[in-house]
């Protein structure tokens, strides 16, 4: 969903730049678009509001996440009984992932169970009413990060899309990115799995609403729209599983199986065809980062890599050796994955991923990280309006609030959290932050409607408030109120009929949501005894 700011709007403060510099600037915000930076205020804005941030604040790009099923962010942090995994397969084919997940999912994007059946309409619309709800909640778990742009939220199971964004800009929309809206974004959850005897083969998807049509082939998808010109850019789940790294049991079999399966494909091997339609891999912990052919292989064709080691460290015990991948020259940017294995949001992940390689003796730095959520990430589409704060870019941006005595921006990113969150814009439109801040813009030309978020959600929420869009209704039809409609989603939870566990929801600040701080805090634990191991291992091989 396209958002813009309906009136110009001026803003004065530290502008964070992608090299971690941070200089004193004007930014002058016209239809979404930052129309200039200036150390002097522009002329023509005398009459002009200007918002001017204090002397601890900080304004830094949104942020992107092009790794993220944000429809299941309201599922709580899973633990899986038959950790570690070799690969996604193992944990997607669980009894224990099946109840707590699949089919919990299923319940949560019905229809409302508690309302009697209607018309065919009636119903449909109860069902986009319902979808809204869920997307709103899932994306404010992003936004409250400083996130504005995110993955189309795909189904684990179906290949297909399961909401509409409503706060975010989504890769589903190429408009809303800054393209062409002719074009699109392709994202696939598959385009390998195992066959009976464990050998990737690629996936077809028969449509269940009209068995007649032709198999959906994701990679044959990918090489027609590509080669057609009309694919902008394709974010692909690809050799997740066991990575190998300082580990005892080995790389996984199918993982690295899979990465050479694609790496021989004919789709893949005009380099010149791929590097006109950027592509991302997802994870690919199969990639053999000591192998010069691999490397070669992705450098050739331009391909980044999106690494969530929060995910695989919850789901595997393991994670790629991205410094590798960083001194190869590849791309590498950040995904928060989902909610049951992986960070809230893409700044926490970014956060861990620092913690992690500290413990690890790595020599990436935080600029480096910085750029992985920010301008890298937007490299892997090459959306060259996202991801960076400058002249002619998306109006996209969020401004902290330091607790900490500092003159350093990128101290100030991954040292406090999503409480001191000022205020996020998507296109200049303020979406979320805090009330005495967005005031201005409740009031005059802008108009904006600003609900508070919930008591519910604890301290880090108050004095929070969130615009939501117009026309986004309930499944009654009365405009969405973030407090009657969470505490019902909440409820749908806590009584979801058996055998479905009843359990509380997650939280949308990470600053408040006890059960997920205290799962990461055991896994940064892990992390240390993992570092160690690393770092023993690569003695070792020298």
């Amino acid at each position: 969903m396209a958002r813009k700011s309906p009136v110009p709007i001026l803003l004065r403060g530290r502008v964070v730049q992608p090299d971690g510099t941070s200089p004193d600037r004007y930014l002058l915000i016209r239809d979404g678009v930052i129309e200039s930076i200036s150390r002097r205020r522009p002329p023509g804005t005398s009459g002009m509001a200007c918002l001017e941030t204090g002397f601890q604040d900080w304004i830094f790009p949104g942020l992107l996440d092009l790794h993220s099923h944000a429809a299941y962010n309201l599922l709580p942090i899973w633990d899986g009984p038959g950790f570690p995994y070799d690969n996604r397969f193992v944990w997607r084919d669980e009894d224990d992932y099946k109840l707590h997940i699949r089919r919990m999912m299923d319940y949560l994007h019905t229809p409302d169970p508690g309302h009697g059946a209607g018309s065919e309409a009636e119903d449909a619309a109860r069902q986009r009413a319902h979808q809204r709800a869920l997307a709103t909640f899932a994306e404010l778990q992003a936004i409250a990060g400083g996130t504005t742009t995110l993955q189309e939220s795909h189904s684990l199971e179906k290949e297909a899309g399961l909401l509409e964004n409503v706060l975010c800009r989504g890769t589903a929309d190429a408009g809303d990115l800054g393209f062409d809206p002719a074009g699109r974004v392709l994202s696939v959850v598959d385009f390998f799995k195992p066959d009976e005897n464990g050998e990737p083969e690629v996936v077809s998807y028969v449509d269940r609403e009209d068995p007649n049509l032709p198999p959906y082939v994701p990679l044959e998808i990918y090489r027609r729209d590509r080669d057609a010109g009309s694919l902008l850019g394709t974010l692909v789940h690809l050799a997740e599983g066991r990575s190998g790294f300082a580990s005892e049991a080995g790389v996984d079999r199918y993982s690295r199986a899979e990465f050479e399966a694609f790496k021989s494909h004919p789709a893949v091997a005009d380099a010149a065809a791929v590097r006109r339609s950027p592509l991302a891999i997802i994870h690919g912990c199969g990639i053999d980062t000591d192998d010069p052919e691999h490397l070669a292989f992705l450098r050739e064709r331009e391909i980044s890599v999106i690494w969530s080691p929060v995910s695989n460290l919850l789901l595997y015990g393991e994670t790629l050796d991205v410094e590798k991948l960083v001194r190869a020259g590849i791309n590498v940017a950040l995904g928060s994955d989902w909610s049951p294995s992986g960070s809230k949001h893409v700044w926490e992940e970014a956060k861990f991923a620092r913690f992690f390689f500290e413990a690890i003796g790595s020599l990436v730095s935080d600029v480096q990280l910085f750029q992985m959520v920010t301008a890298n990430a937007a490299r892997c589409l090459r959306a060259e309006r996202l991801g960076r704060l400058e002249e002619g870019c998306l109006a996209d941006l969020f401004i902290l609030r330091s607790p900490l005595e500092t003159d350093s921006p990128l101290e100030v990113f991954f040292k406090t959290t999503d409480r001191n969150v000022r205020a996020v814009l998507v296109g200049g439109l303020p979406v979320y932050g805090a009330h005495d801040l967005l005031r201005p813009f409740e009031e005059g030309p802008a108009g904006l409607t600003l609900q508070p978020l919930p008591e519910l959600e604890g301290s880090a929420v108050e004095g929070k408030v969130v615009h939501l869009p117009a026309g986004l209704t309930n499944e009654d039809g009365e405009p969405l109120e973030l407090d009657r409609d969470i505490t019902h989603l909440e409820k749908l939870m806590k009584e979801a009929p058996d055998p479905l566990p009843r359990t509380k929801r997650s939280n949308l600040l990470a600053s408040s949501d006890t059960p997920y701080r205290e799962r990461i805090q055991r896994l940064r634990g892990y992390a240390v005894d993992y570092g160690w191991r690393i770092q023993r291992w690569r003695k070792a091989r020298r």
